[in-house]
């Protein structure tokens, strides 16, 4: 769905999947179906591992400097880092409204190793590509790719994968809406690109749905995007979510078409 920041125009749902699309993505492609097979293989294979990375002890952290003559001049930071098994146990609401878990550490489980790399904010990043040395400057905020990721498990057969990561930094756009101190009722995610700002990611607790926490959530968000020049504000609803649906619409969004 596109929000009301702009004009209310009814939108090309197309267009706006493919404003969400990376640069490398074929532009006569269709984003609805490319490669649809291998997207729903590579979906029924993933696995999900719940994780609490800590220093490796026995294979410690190495900044990487621009040159030996400036030691503090960091360009990367080899990491080594054990993952733990963990389980997190939610306990309901107290008298006070405030949601708590509790958090269980266990064995070691895995290893992972990046190589943590500070980029350009114009890199277009991507498995293979390496950016220019760029300088760490713990004054500002930067982006950064991970890259020669390698997760091994502590099995016999030493199985794992690699992977690759990067922070999207100054674009993501985070809004919080408390209904009383350290009583939170929303949280939301945007990303501003390409003169839009799209939702990823919004939930409301439970117990206080239905209070306009949804709606003030995303007005906040609509406020960032005039702030970032951005006119258009995105929001993606399951066709399921009829829930989300009243929100969006009080908010003054136009129906787009639906995610499937």
């Amino acid at each position: 769905m596109l929000g009301g920041a702009g004009g209310s125009a009814r939108p090309d749902p197309r267009q706006l999947l493919r404003a969400l699309l990376p640069p490398g993505f074929p532009p006569d492609a269709d984003p609805e179906t490319y490669r649809l097979a291998e997207v729903n293989r590579l979906l029924r294979r993933a696995a999900y591992f719940p994780l609490f990375s800590i220093p490796d002890p026995g294979s410690p952290n190495r900044p990487i400097p621009l040159s030996p003559l400036l030691p503090q001049a960091l360009v990367a930071v080899e990491v080594h880092e054990q993952l733990h098994r963990f389980a997190i146990a939610p306990r309901p609401p107290g008298r006070r409204g405030r949601i708590t878990a509790s958090n269980d550490v266990g064995e070691a489980a895995a290893a992972v190793h990046i190589r943590w790399t500070p980029m350009a904010d114009d890199f277009e990043a991507g498995p293979g590509r390496v950016p220019p040395p760029t300088l760490l400057n713990p004054f500002r905020s930067q982006r950064f790719t991970m890259l020669d990721g390698e997760l091994r498990f502590g099995d016999r057969a030493r199985s794992g994968f690699h992977g690759f990561l990067q922070r999207l930094g100054p674009r993501c756009r985070y809004v919080t809406v408390w209904l009383a101190p350290e009583q939170p009722a929303a949280i939301c995610l945007g990303i501003t690109g390409s003169g839009r700002l799209s939702v990823n990611a919004m939930h409301t607790v439970p117990e206080l749905r239905k209070r306009g926490a949804a709606r003030a959530a995303l007005h906040a968000l609509a406020a960032h995007a005039l702030e970032d020049g951005c006119p258009e504000l995105i929001l993606l609803v399951e066709s399921e979510n009829t829930a989300a649906r009243p929100a969006s619409s009080k908010s003054g969004d136009s129906d787009a078409g639906n995610a499937s």
